[in-house]
């Protein structure tokens, strides 16, 4: 069996996720669910979490060393050309990128280039790759999520995102998701071809914000919420998937949801 790992979001992630960073048993039967819980339930020891805001880090943290899981803190950072740029050409080049604490000492380089994403946002907070250099310690690891990352835009739309990492080697998530989304092949192939052309390591994850798909629904309205639409007109780009729930990764690894 292949190794998937599961890359979390809480509710720190506004409008992106609705599972919570609280205490263990504190989940309620028909209300948000905790991943402090879901994880304890099913066994999941090393939690990985990956927010946009770094509000959540202390309480994930706090409550995973009550519950002896083993916490693995990430910000999703946007990044852009140049950040200093504040125009439409600069929204065009924007993808996404995890950015990884490996250690105590990486939460503080985390901290130092979350702080900097705020000084000069347009729209949202954001950072570019010469930032990302002049801040970047061996105490932090940079991956690139299947989807919204710069191969998946050059890939499906008009982008020629050319990223400069520098001495960072990054590592490329492949989204354990091959049954609902046509265009799921298209990025997986573009991601095999540029990693075996310069020699980067390609790991399986599964990104989940919901519990099941029987939450689905309620993720929708917390999304539309969000972007200010309704269910009857979400509008959201490429929503088409209810499979980013913590029951589809135990299903791909044969583990009996409960």
């Amino acid at each position: 069996m292949n190794q998937i790992i599961p890359i979390f979001a809480s509710h720190y992630s506004i409008g992106r996720s609705i599972l919570t960073c609280e205490a263990k048993r504190k989940s309620k039967e028909n209300g948000p669910k905790s991943i402090i819980d879901l994880c304890l339930k099913y066994n999941i020891q090393n939690v990985f979490l990956s927010d946009t805001h770094f509000a959540g880090q202390l309480d994930a943290w706090k409550n995973c060393k009550e519950a002896n899981l083993n916490l693995r803190f990430g910000i999703k950072f946007i990044v852009c050309d140049d950040y200093s740029q504040k125009n439409e050409e600069s929204l065009r080049n924007q993808h996404k990128v995890y950015i990884w604490a490996l250690n105590s000492k990486g939460l503080k380089d985390l901290q130092k280039l979350y702080t900097i994403s705020w000084q000069n946002m347009y729209y949202r907070n954001r950072l570019d790759y010469n930032i990302i250099q002049k801040y970047w310690t061996e105490n932090l690891s940079l991956w690139h999520p299947f989807f919204d990352s710069f191969l998946h835009k050059n890939t499906l739309t008009f982008s020629t995102i050319v990223p400069n990492w520098g001495t960072i080697v990054p590592i490329f998530c492949v989204e354990n998701l091959h049954n609902d989304l046509p265009f799921c092949s298209l990025i997986k192939n573009a991601i095999g071809r540029y990693c075996q052309a310069n020699n980067y390591d390609v790991i399986q994850t599964h990104s989940i914000y919901y519990a099941n798909r029987e939450s689905f629904k309620s993720y929708l309205v917390a999304r539309c919420i969000n972007e200010r639409s309704s269910l009857n007109h979400p509008d959201l780009e490429m929503m088409a998937s209810n499979s980013f729930g913590l029951d589809i990764y135990l299903k791909s690894q044969n583990v009996r949801i409960k």
